[in-house]
């Protein structure tokens, strides 16, 4: 409630300065390269939706860092990541075009994958946060290792 009334004191320039702000923060440090793999169905010669699936490859930059509480120590040293989260801003997602028109990020939690230093995650979770003004600015990937 005293958030909800806080917001109302700020005017459109203050939102887009703020912004402006998370932008220059995930420009500076959101630079690792990571793949989002896009699963899709393509039509068969035949004109047959979803018998043929293919995937569409997107080189991204997002600030990406292993979830420690899914650390677990391999036999032979070292240790084994078992899932990620990648963090993304959301107006450079819709600069990338992977903005639906609903607002919503495009990414799935249905065979849609992460590659992130040669090692394949699957999407398990999206969350698009912090609302200001009507617009996300910040979207929160989660990902677990794939097995295959």
């Amino acid at each position: 409630m005293i958030a909800a009334n806080m917001l109302s004191l700020l005017t459109p320039s203050d939102f887009n300065e703020i912004n402006n702000a998370i932008r220059d923060v995930t420009d500076t440090f959101a630079t690792s390269l990571i793949t989002y793999i896009q699963r899709g169905n393509q039509l068969t010669r035949f004109e047959e939706a979803g018998a043929v699936p293919n995937e569409t490859r997107y080189d991204l930059e997002a600030f990406v860092e292993h979830t420690p509480k899914d650390m677990t120590f391999k036999e032979q040293g070292g240790i084994q990541e078992e899932s990620i989260t990648a963090l993304f801003n959301y107006d450079y997602l819709v600069e990338q075009g992977l903005v639906t028109s609903d607002n919503l990020p495009v990414f799935k939690n249905d065979g849609e994958h992460l590659e992130w230093r040669g090692v394949r995650y699957r999407i398990t979770s999206v969350q698009p946060e912090g609302l200001l003004n009507q617009k996300w600015s910040i979207v929160n990937v989660l990902a677990q290792r794939d097995k295959h």
